[in-house]
């Protein structure tokens, strides 16, 4: 999940477990929208992807945002990020929810109960988000995911990617470096690799920070680089986007150790302060 205050605050540390105690102050649909599970899939050992039918027409999202998740029956309520664009609400009135398995009630019940025609309730909440538009089709965006944290900044990379052919001539550059423990917990590379190939100004740099037994012949059969992203993918990164690091906006999600250290890789490379925008868990 990513947030951002609306009083130009970008950064925010939340101490509390609660979801509802963590976000209660801020901003999120007054409305509680009703869901119907349309399918619910496998997407790695540990993750399960649900696509929802939203039934309320004026229901709506930026890419970024996260959902408080009701289910009925459990009076404890989840919060995920929104991994698909809001042109999958447009085009299908459904979005989708990876939700990582934990023993946490929505979570568990997530994995361990959930199934197609079964009913949830749901309210969009969250200050931090990006939607491409006419005025800033021009933004260089460095998008750094660990783990399930590609949830949101996946929304936002989809929604850049369905958004630029609106422009005749995009100059923007839009790179992800996104790890994970291992390969089968990469989830929606085989969607990133798609947007990468078919778009000049949009990358993918995939890491896996677990060790592995054979790395030359891993190394072989995979484009995945065996270590933890570090300052020197970030140079590179920025590099490729032939522009002033300062006018680089970075997005960042993933787990607390991570995010402290590429807040201050980032600010090392130039970024500004204003211009790294993450969400804090702890």
């Amino acid at each position: 999940m990513i947030q951002q205050l609306s009083r130009g605050t970008k950064f925010l540390k939340i101490v509390r477990y609660n979801h509802m105690d963590k976000t209660g102050h801020f901003i999120r649909s007054p409305q509680i929208s009703k869901g119907i599970v349309k399918q619910v899939t496998d997407i790695s050992p540990t993750i399960k992807l649900l696509n929802i039918y939203i039934e309320n027409q004026k229901f709506d999202f930026k890419p970024g945002q996260w959902v408080d998740f009701h289910i009925p029956g459990i009076n404890v309520v989840g919060g995920y990020s929104i991994c698909s664009s809001p042109q999958l609400l447009k085009s299908d009135s459904s979005l989708n929810l990876a939700v990582k398995y934990s023993t946490h009630a929505p979570a568990h019940w997530v994995h361990k109960k959930c199934k197609c025609g079964d009913e949830v309730s749901l309210a969009v909440g969250g200050e931090l988000f990006y939607s491409r538009n006419h005025h800033n089709f021009s933004d260089n965006l460095l998008l750094i995911a660990g783990g399930v944290g590609i949830n949101p900044l996946f929304s936002i990379f989809n929604d850049i990617y369905l958004n630029n052919s609106v422009y005749n001539e995009v100059k923007n550059k839009t790179f992800i470096l996104y790890s994970a423990v291992n390969d089968h917990e990469l989830i929606f590379r085989d969607e990133l690799d798609k947007i990468a190939f078919k778009s000049n100004s949009m990358k993918v740099s995939y890491f896996i920070t677990k060790p592995v037994a054979n790395i030359e012949m891993v190394k072989q059969k995979e484009n995945i680089i065996y270590r933890r992203i570090n300052e020197s993918d970030i140079r590179a990164a920025l590099d490729k986007m032939f522009c002033n690091s300062s006018d680089v906006i970075s997005y960042l999600c993933g787990p607390e150790v991570m995010m402290d250290s590429m807040k201050s890789i980032l600010k090392n490379c130039g970024l500004r302060n204003e211009n790294i925008r993450y969400e804090s868990w702890s």
